[in-house]
């Protein structure tokens, strides 16, 4: 699953003006968030909201063991790297505070890119739920981004039967199954989000990143 955000406003602005494609470019139209994000614990890291990370999976295997001096080296390395990406990209950087938050780091991410104020506390009091699935991504970005121009990419508009074989999915399934349906229903009815049930090539998604008016979420399920 996927959804693909248009970013032209953003890079008309001044400040983003060298990032913005060539005007004879073609671009393709759209955001991607793919897999729903299931509950997890507490991330071993003692990094803040402020600093910047985009990985979605868990780096308490790598930490674990480390003195708290050596933690803060490792997370200072990660930060200044990914300091350099963000001054070739437009949308600047957050870090995830816990293993089930990353699509709402994700989300912080594009909304702080169209100026607006938002924290990956702010979003997780928005949702109401550590079961954070990809449409309750779609969600948030339409409540902060109302005119943004965004597509939710999905092979499975509703819940996937196929999750209730899988212990991953099972443990929170029966508790999410409406409120998920409500929520697809919801951006039928309301054409709040486009959502396209389709299964996205990999060669399509490259050619959305490859212009930086567009911006992808791409969120992997742990297996």
């Amino acid at each position: 699953m996927a959804i693909i955000a248009k970013l032209q406003s953003l890079l008309a602005s001044p400040d983003h003006k060298a990032l913005s494609a060539p005007a004879e470019t073609p671009v393709p139209e759209t955001l991607s968030a793919p897999t729903e994000l299931r509950t997890r614990q507490r991330r071993a890291t003692d990094a803040t909201e402020s600093s910047v990370s985009t990985t979605s999976s868990d780096t308490s295997d790598h930490t674990q063991g480390l003195t708290k001096h050596e933690t803060q080296r490792l997370v200072q390395w990660r930060l200044a790297d990914l300091e350099r990406l963000s001054r070739v990209h437009p949308v600047s950087k957050v870090l995830q505070q816990y293993e089930w938050d990353c699509g709402l780091a994700c989300v912080s991410m594009i909304v702080r890119a169209f100026g607006a104020t938002c924290t990956v506390e702010q979003l997780a009091r928005d949702v109401h739920t550590q079961s954070v699935w990809t449409i309750d991504l779609a969600m948030l970005l339409r409540a902060r981004l109302p005119r943004a121009d965004f597509t939710y990419y999905t092979t499975c508009v509703g819940v996937n039967p196929q999750h209730s074989q899988s212990m991953f999915y099972s443990s929170e399934l029966d508790d999410d199954w409406r409120r998920i349906i409500a929520l697809f229903s919801a951006a039928r009815v309301e054409q709040s989000v486009r959502v396209v049930e389709l299964e996205l090539p990999l060669l399509d998604l490259k050619r959305f990143v490859v212009h930086r008016q567009y911006v992808a979420i791409l969120l992997v399920d742990t297996p």
